[in-house]
């Protein structure tokens, strides 16, 4: 994804990128949970806590166990409110 893609260029991708995931029958869901896209953050995708609220949403829509791993996220100042954000959404849907 291009620096500064933002929140609607991201889902729109990761919407793309999900419906083709759901042609495989798979039986579980691994997460690499990254963080830093958040605009203020070290890949900066300009994404924003919305943004990780409407991912967890996807995923969760998937409706299959799912687990998470994080990964990048190094913004101190944004990083607890973009996990909460996800996983309100993840939590949402189940």
């Amino acid at each position: 994804m291009r620096r500064n893609c933002g929140h609607t260029v991201y889902l729109r991708t990761l919407d793309k990128a999900l419906e083709d995931a759901s042609s495989f029958n798979f039986d579980n869901v691994a997460v690499s949970a990254g963080f830093d896209g958040h605009a203020r953050d070290l890949a900066s995708l300009s994404l924003k806590k919305e943004t990780y609220y409407e991912v967890g949403l996807r995923i969760a829509a998937l409706s299959k166990p799912t687990f998470f791993v994080l990964e990048g996220g190094y913004s101190a100042t944004n990083l607890g409110e973009d996990i909460d954000s996800f996983l309100k959404g993840f939590e949402q849907k189940n």
